[in-house]
């Protein structure tokens, strides 16, 4: 394939649309420090905005088949970039806090909406590897937005993302883009048969961050969570479950509860670090805005190599949160430069939780629950992320900047035997899942 014909490819065109917004939600926990002395806030103040970008993204996270109802996918996508690029130019360019609240509201009902009419892409081209790599950018953009605010400034920093969002508007307004058939159609890319890698592997997420319906936490499972967790049900089976189906209510609990917890750790994390690490810990703001960067990086890197790890889920999932656990307890009591590898650490541990939980979630539940539990998780990852990462401004006002570390290490101490608990719940009519 020629360069122009890769240019003009819809991959091309989703993967530049995940880059473009990854990056400003990234940014606004690493460029907050700073950032809340031009609109003369406390550090607690963050607490709003992230609370209002994840209702923005939780609002719009299934609204693919609504757009494209209305208009094709091509003026869709064209249109909600426009949107995140005129957006993150009045956060880098705006002085006032009311408006970088409402600015932010845009971005996360734009990043809901992107985020689900990628997840429609993939239920139409089923391709593992094609997710990976847009799932991959959107991981790019949430380490390098960090690392950019920690180099240069607020301003540049939002400047920069709404010229990727533009930039990327201009490559999806092409006509040459040839879309796949079928993706306007409400019933193309009926799940009947789980997407697999070529080599037989079961397909991870690739990416961090509020969580869309069929991803994980702000990011995205390469397939949609419905096609990943149908890895586990038989050739031939239904997937998903009528809605009389009896749901098993215990199992039901403890899945809800470890998206819930795990994805609070994992949004909650890359929104407070820096102010953790600047306003309690003395760090400059290039340091801790790299450790953010380093945080997600280590979050993108373990999601694109764990699907090629030959261990057992019960084991990734295991040493994954006795992992992140130990991570979050060392942090108070290290020297600066070792909370911050203890971070990235924290990270990596955090990059197999989410993704492992979707696909064996018929392990838990039952292959006929499977389908309508899947989309309560997403739900539950949401309203984690959300609640916990918003409230923490709320905590913060009240006590100080160190806060978010013992909020986190309560949230890892939590979920440790809740997982423990989750994963001894066997169903009768599910084998569980091999490496």
């Amino acid at each position: 394939m020629s360069w122009t014909d890769r240019r003009h490819s819809p991959l091309a065109v989703e993967c530049a649309t995940y880059l473009a917004f990854g990056m400003p939600v990234a940014m606004l926990g690493a460029g907050w420090p700073e950032a809340r002395h031009t609109f003369d806030r406390p550090s607690s103040a963050l607490g709003l905005v992230a609370a209002v970008y994840g209702l923005g993204r939780l609002a719009t996270s299934a609204t693919a088949l609504p757009l494209l109802k209305r208009w094709t996918i091509r003026t869709a996508t064209v249109g909600l970039l426009a949107a995140l690029g005129a957006a993150c130019l009045a956060v880098g360019l705006g002085r006032s806090f009311p408006l970088l609240v409402v600015a932010f509201v845009v971005v996360g009902g734009v990043s809901g909406a992107l985020d689900s009419l990628g997840n429609r892409y993939q239920t139409v081209v089923r391709l593992v590897r094609n997710a990976g790599l847009m799932f991959g950018a959107y991981g790019v953009g949430a380490t390098l937005g960090p690392a950019l605010v920690a180099v240069t400034t607020w301003t540049t920093g939002y400047l920069v993302a709404a010229a990727v969002a533009l930039a990327a508007a201009a490559l999806a307004r092409s006509h040459a883009v040839a879309w796949p058939d079928g993706i306007e159609s409400p019933a193309a890319g009926a799940a009947t048969a789980p997407a697999i890698a070529d080599d037989g592997a079961v397909p991870f997420a690739a990416t961090p961050t509020v969580a869309p319906t069929g991803t994980d936490c702000e990011g995205g499972d390469p397939v949609d969570a419905t096609r990943a967790t149908s890895a586990l049900v038989p050739p031939g089976a239904p997937v998903g479950s009528a809605h009389g189906t009896p749901v098993p209510k215990g199992p039901l609990v403890l899945s809800l509860a470890c998206f819930l917890v795990f994805c609070a750790l994992e949004v909650t994390t890359g929104n407070w670090t820096t102010s953790y690490l600047e306003e309690h810990r003395g760090a400059s703001s290039q340091l801790a805005g790299l450790a953010v960067s380093g945080f997600w990086g280590g979050v993108t890197i373990g999601r694109l190599v764990m699907g090629r790890i030959p261990a057992h889920p019960h084991r990734l999932l295991t040493v994954g949160a006795v992992t992140l656990t130990a991570a979050y307890l060392s942090v108070p009591f290290l020297p600066t430069a070792g909370s911050m590898v203890a971070i990235v650490v924290a990270g990596v541990a955090l990059a197999v939780m989410l993704p492992t939980l979707v696909v064996t979630t018929a392990e838990r539940v039952g292959v006929a629950a499977t389908g309508r539990v899947t989309g309560w998780q997403i739900l539950a990852a949401n309203v984690g992320g959300t609640v916990f990462s918003g409230g923490m401004g709320f905590l913060v006002s009240r006590t100080n900047d160190g806060a978010p570390i013992w909020v986190l290490i309560g949230l890892a101490l939590v979920g440790l035997p809740v997982l423990n608990r989750a994963l001894a719940a066997h169903p009768p009519d599910v084998e569980p899942a091999t490496p």
